[in-house]
């Protein structure tokens, strides 16, 4: 065997047992030019199997304790935990207490709790989730959207989430400029959208009721 070759094995070796896995940076900077930002991949996480871990003891947790999201969106199946997701931001001087908006595009999560720092550092919580009444949300859209106004660069947020669908949190951080254009966008494609299933309907219900033919029910 070749010196080189076996100097080749050996440093292959030692990479895979001596070096621990590439984490990304759990904090995320955010500049004046970031319109959207995709928060998956900086998401910490801790699963709370009982469902009895507080805001007060999470928070006090260091990084270390948390696991490290290495996706896009945050996706644990169906599982009857609930988790808390840990977010830090760091915002340049100019964005500081200007308008952002938190996304969570997923409808169907029951619960969720927003818990949002002041200059002070300490928490105020938003509850959300579609078992909470809608007229409580920040926006008037059918996903969650939470309106955040950084008043410092360093802030950590936190999610307390769980559901008896799917527990999927894409997340996504939106300027306030930014997030009206998207809105309407996406209400326009639902429209439209609603709108062919509406004129489907009405067309089928028409040709049963001229020819009787029970086939076109199923259509409806």
């Amino acid at each position: 065997m070749k010196p080189s070759y076996l100097l080749t094995q050996l440093t292959i070796i030692f990479l895979i047992f001596f070096t621990g896995p590439l984490q990304a940076n759990p904090t995320i900077e955010i500049f004046s030019a970031d319109d959207k930002t995709n928060l998956g991949p900086h998401i910490q996480w801790i699963e709370d199997s009982s469902s009895e871990l507080t805001f007060e003891h999470v928070s006090t947790l260091p990084d270390e304790m948390f696991n490290h999201s290495n996706s896009y969106t945050f996706n644990q199946g169906y599982t009857s935990s609930s988790y808390w997701l840990k977010i830090q931001i760091k915002f340049s001087p100019e964005l500081i207490n200007r308008h952002w908006l938190l996304e969570i595009p997923f409808p169907l999560l029951d619960y969720i709790a927003l818990y949002k720092p002041n200059s002070a550092n300490t928490y105020t919580v938003i509850h959300s989730g579609d078992r909470s009444p809608f007229s409580q949300r920040d926006f008037n859209t059918t996903d969650f959207v939470f309106n955040l106004q950084p008043q410092q660069q360093s802030n950590t947020y936190y999610l307390h989430v769980k559901t008896q669908d799917s527990l999927q949190v894409p997340l996504f951080l939106w300027s306030d400029t930014t997030f009206p254009k998207h809105n309407a966008l996406s209400t326009g494609l639902q429209g439209i959208y609603f709108g062919i299933m509406i004129v489907m309907v009405l067309y089928n219900l028409f040709i049963y009721l001229s020819v009787r033919d029970q086939s076109y029910l199923y259509y409806i």
